[in-house]
């Protein structure tokens, strides 16, 4: 403890460990400083090594996007709203407009139409991108009916007109 052995009574009785030396006190102490001195330039190596393995993880699951003034994107917004279950709650939002880039990780970014301008970092941004389909493309077919005592309960499943007709 503190740089020195304890020394324990089975030590004393049976004469376990010889016991070291005394050294005078400066000559101790010069000892302490130069072994305190290892251990934490030892030390240092280990953090800088565990700090560059941390770092190369994490740029191994960032994105490398930018995105350009007028892209249109969507916000990742978790935040959890009242009355509905966080489940069913919606995390992404848009369409949002880039309005500037401020810079390589943070945008200002515009709400379509009318929102007011926010900074945003880009790791809560994505590219927005709107669905081809079209309402007509897809069609309503009611396939199963379940009588229930509860009462009359219908599945339908959506079938693309595209390529597959019900039979």
């Amino acid at each position: 403890m503190l740089g020195i052995e304890v020394r324990l009574p089975c030590d004393l009785e049976f004469g376990c460990r010889p016991s070291e030396e005394h050294v005078a006190g400066e000559e101790y102490v010069d000892r302490l400083k130069l072994r305190m001195n290892n251990i934490h330039e030892l030390a240092r190596k280990h953090i800088q090594i565990a700090s560059d393995r941390m770092k190369d993880q994490h740029d191994s699951r960032c994105k490398n996007e930018s995105f350009e003034v007028g892209d249109l994107d969507w916000l990742y917004n978790p935040q959890r709203r009242r009355a509905l279950c966080p489940k069913l709650q919606r995390q992404w939002e848009g369409p949002y407009e880039v309005k500037k880039k401020i810079n390589d990780v943070k945008y200002r970014i515009k709400k379509l139409p009318n929102g007011k301008p926010k900074g945003i970092h880009i790791n809560r941004l994505a590219p927005y991108a709107e669905l081809k389909a079209t309402r007509n493309q897809f069609r309503v077919v009611p396939v199963m009916k379940y009588l229930h005592t509860m009462g009359l309960f219908y599945r339908e499943i959506a079938t693309d007109l595209r390529g597959l007709e019900p039979g």
